[in-house]
This record gives structure tokens, C-alpha cells and sequence, in this order.
């Protein structure tokens, strides 16, 4: 039972994911999306954040493959900065231990949507003059979330015997 509640929250997050991505493209460029509809999507999408956050924050396997990614990324050494390049083969943006399939390339067109959007953004005073920012942060917040979920396959927890 719980893992099919687990393939499913993913699932949604997909969805939501991918949503999001297509809604803040419209957003910026079209008056497709009205004010009623951006709240919907970004009401959606934030609960779908907050529930994958959640699953991630108690799970004790992604507890332990975010710790070992961390060790291996930094060493013995708590505050060392380590740059990583967005062509690194293992932890770069299409990087082998960031996801796989269309994780890649959803987390890829987000991030430059999110960059767009947050050079792009006019200042206002409305909402919805910021609608594709908050749609696009949304995404690419929902991504790298799934991106920390997929950690565990790299780093699996050892099961006491």
C-alpha cells in the first residue's frame, strides 16, 4: 500500500512539475492563463510540493542517501564549498546521480525557466504580474525534490541482518 501511495505522490509530481513549466510559459507570454486559473495551478502544485517534501522529510532512506551524498560531496569537512560544474558527469545538471529519463529534462527546462522568469519579472504590485516566477519556482522547486527522492537508488540504506 505505501508504495503505491509512493508511485503515485510521484506520479503528481510529474504532472504538477510539467504543469507548472507549461503554465509560466503561458503566463509570460499569452493570456491564456487567468488570474482564477494560475491560483488553481499554484495552489495544486504547492500541496504537491509540501506532500513530496514531507514524504522526502520522513523518510528515513532519503534521510540516509542525502547524508551520504553530502559526505561524499564535501569529506570530513562540514562548511567546505565544493563548485560543481552544470556538465559534471555525476552531479551536474544531467549529471548521473541527479535523476534519470525525463527528470533530466524537466529539472533542465526549468531551471532555465526559472532563470528566465526571475530576469524577466517586472516589478508589480498584482499577483498574477508575478505569475510565471511563482509558477516557475513551483516546478523547479517540485523537481529538485524528486531529484533528492532518486538519490536513494545511488545510495541504498544497508538493512540490519
Amino acid at each position: 500500500m505505501a508504495r503505491h501511495l509512493k508511485t503515485t505522490l510521484v506520479l503528481a509530481a510529474f504532472l504538477a512539475a510539467a504543469v507548472c513549466g507549461i503554465a509560466a510559459v503561458l503566463a509570460r507570454f499569452s493570456d491564456a492563463i487567468s488570474d482564477g486559473t494560475f491560483q488553481m495551478i499554484a495552489y495544486a502544485s504547492a500541496s504537491v510540493a509540501a506532500l513530496v517534501f514531507a514524504s522526502t522529510l520522513f523518510d528515513p532512506a532519503s534521510h540516509f542517501a542525502i547524508n551520504a551524498a553530502n559526505r561524499e560531496m564535501q569529506g570530513d569537512q562540514p562548511l567546505k564549498f565544493r563548485f560543481i560544474s552544470l556538465f559534471d558527469e555525476e552531479w551536474g545538471l544531467f549529471g548521473a546521480k541527479g535523476g534519470n529519463g525525463f527528470l533530466l529534462v524537466l529539472r533542465c527546462v526549468l531551471f532555465v525557466e526559472f532563470l528566465v522568469a526571475l530576469v524577466t519579472t517586472p516589478r508589480t504590485q498584482s499577483l498574477y504580474g508575478v505569475a510565471p516566477l511563482i509558477l516557475a519556482a513551483l516546478g523547479f522547486a517540485i523537481s529538485i525534490l524528486l531529484s533528492l527522492d532518486q538519490l536513494k537508488r545511488h545510495y541504498p540504506r544497508p538493512t540490519r541482518q
